[in-house]
């Protein structure tokens, strides 16, 4: 199986899902399909959505060069921060 299908949300973390619905907020993922840091987080991320009203935005970074700007890793690197 993979990590999505098993994952499961902890169960001390339930309580604070239903706070996060009324807000509608935003969770906007840049990543490449070549980077290998997100591989474990992402399925974590697309449950979140799932449970909450948490609009779930993937970017491509070469795509968003204003964005990626704004969090340059140490003020100069083009890494994507996690």
């Amino acid at each position: 199986q993979t990590i999505l299908h098993k994952f499961q949300l902890p169960t001390q973390h339930q309580p604070f899902l239903p706070k996060l619905q009324p807000q509608n907020l935003p969770l906007i993922l840049l990543t490449q399909h070549c980077c290998r840091h997100p591989i474990l987080n992402l399925p974590i991320l697309f449950k979140l959505p799932q449970k909450t009203n948490i609009q779930l935005t993937m970017l491509l970074p070469h795509q968003n060069l204003q964005l990626i700007h704004q969090y340059f890793t140490n003020g100069t690197a083009r890494a994507i921060p996690m």
